[in-house]
């Protein structure tokens, strides 16, 4: 779905003003602008810069984005970010951004299904 990435608060938000300021229901690239919503590659794109200055400044770090953090743990952690050869990079960013992407685009579901595990179901379990 185009606007999968984005919050129903903020497509709703953009839904309202689009039809305050509007002549025609707007398209979901429209909405994503009015919501001011960054799309799924650019906030891996964001994410992908971070974790290069992070890989050669720090040994022990840690990123602010949980996505990008597993993400990085799943590609062999800090570590081994920060040892890479320029020829590798390009092929280490299309792994992060496409785990990223997919994460992102999984993360509601995912908390949601955490959050039910960590709570139960409701019928005292």
């Amino acid at each position: 779905m185009a606007l999968s990435d984005m919050s129903l608060e903020d497509i709703k938000a953009a839904a309202v003003r689009s039809m305050r300021d509007g002549d025609f229901f707007p398209r979901p690239a429209e909405l994503r602008r009015m919501a001011g919503g960054e799309s799924a590659g650019e906030k891996s794109a964001e994410a992908w810069a971070k974790v290069l200055i992070l890989a050669r400044n720090s040994r022990a770090a840690q990123h602010p984005d949980p996505i990008a953090e597993d993400v990085v743990r799943r590609l062999g952690g800090w570590i081994r970010l920060g040892q890479l050869d320029a020829d590798k990079i390009d092929w280490v960013r299309k792994d992060f951004v496409d785990l990223y992407e997919t994460a992102l685009n999984h993360a509601p579901a995912l908390i949601g299904a955490v959050a039910r595990e960590e709570l139960g179901d409701g019928n005292g379990g």
